[in-house]
């Protein structure tokens, strides 16, 4: 007989907070003590490199207030380093008419940014620490947490004598190369989905890279074209990239979770570690493909500097428009709506 593990266990001294999400009150006094609309001028003393984390933790939860507190230690290193040594050189290059092809301080500053990030990541793991414990997050029932919904067949354990939901390691290892298979599957259409895109932004046009040529994509890129590189429309090809980056991430993402939950791992950090490794290895060359290609089989540093900025200010507006200005509106709606038919009822 098939049993479900849904048991959901809570250490004793875990700090619990239910705060209701239509609580528009406690909303807007959370809003007001992170500061507002304007950071700079409240009482709260909050600001974009200081939030009160304790409030955010208690309404929203503590994913969400390690987000807020990474986002915080972020922007300080930010401004601790790289922010002023680059806009530095920026105006260096613009005083003394280089660029960053012939200034002989850029590489010195690529080195710098390398180290800066190690310790970046090393110091955000001492906060990161410092607030499980500060928060009472730091306790060793998460390590060997069973996964809700672990599946299998009772039987006695043999440590402990007692019932126990059992699922056979050689099941799982027959498992595994056919979730990584089905990954490969799905990596190999993505890898003809990045071709189709290059080949839209006339990467292809040219005899030594004729094999990967498609004639149906590659003819709007040629000159006097849709998708000319030198004319207006060059960056279309640019988004769409972007999006069905996006897009095959979003998709992936979801088949690994089934992948994973069909493997079945009894504990939870196990489960977690197989999707991670899953969504690493397909995102990694999913995202970066096109720039490897451009940097180590064309050997063009011009057109991976331009196809670099490209894909990050495409990616920042998208991000803009999806994580804020989309939901900002949804919500302006939504609240315009119930306050009509409030109004209504009265």
């Amino acid at each position: 007989k098939r049993i479900v593990y849904d048991e959901c266990h809570v250490p004793l001294n875990a700090e619990i907070f239910i705060t209701p999400f239509h609580d528009l009150e406690a909303r807007a006094s959370v809003w007001d003590q992170c500061g507002g609309w304007w950071f700079f001028n409240n009482s709260s003393g909050a600001t974009p490199l200081s939030m009160p984390l304790s409030v955010i933790r208690r309404y929203y939860g503590d994913a969400v207030m390690f987000y807020f507190a990474w986002m915080g230690n972020y922007q300080k290193w930010l401004l601790c380093g790289p922010a002023f040594v680059g806009l530095a050189l920026f105006l260096m290059n613009w005083i003394m008419g280089l660029n960053n092809d012939t200034n002989p301080l850029v590489p010195f500053f690529s080195i710098f940014v390398m180290l800066w990030a190690i310790f970046f990541v090393k110091m955000w793991d001492r906060q990161e620490h410092h607030l499980s414990v500060e928060y009472n997050l730091n306790h060793a029932e998460t390590e060997g947490e069973v996964r809700k919904k672990y599946w299998g067949t009772m039987r006695n354990s043999p440590i402990t004598g007692k019932p126990e939901v059992h699922y056979s390691s050689w099941k799982r290892a027959l498992k595994q190369p056919v979730s990584w298979a089905i990954t490969f599957a799905f990596l190999g259409f993505s890898l003809f989905v990045q071709v189709c895109s290059l080949n839209l932004q006339g990467y292809m046009n040219s005899k030594k890279h004729e094999r990967f040529e498609i004639d149906f994509f590659d003819q709007f890129s040629r000159t006097g074209r849709i998708f000319d590189p030198e004319g207006d429309y060059a960056m279309v090809p640019v988004v769409l990239h972007s999006i069905a980056v996006l897009f095959l991430n979003s998709l992936y993402m979801r088949l690994a979770e089934f992948l994973t939950i069909w493997e079945n791992y009894r504990l939870r950090s196990e489960h977690e570690v197989s999707l991670t490794q899953k969504r690493v290895f397909f995102e990694f060359i999913d995202c970066f493909v096109a720039l490897f290609y451009v940097a180590f089989y064309r050997l063009d540093l011009q057109l991976l500097r331009q196809e670099l900025i490209s894909l990050f200010a495409v990616d920042q507006a998208r991000r803009l428009l999806l994580e804020s200005v989309i939901p900002f509106l949804w919500g302006y709606g939504k609240r315009k709506l119930v306050e009509r038919k409030l109004q209504q009822q009265r």
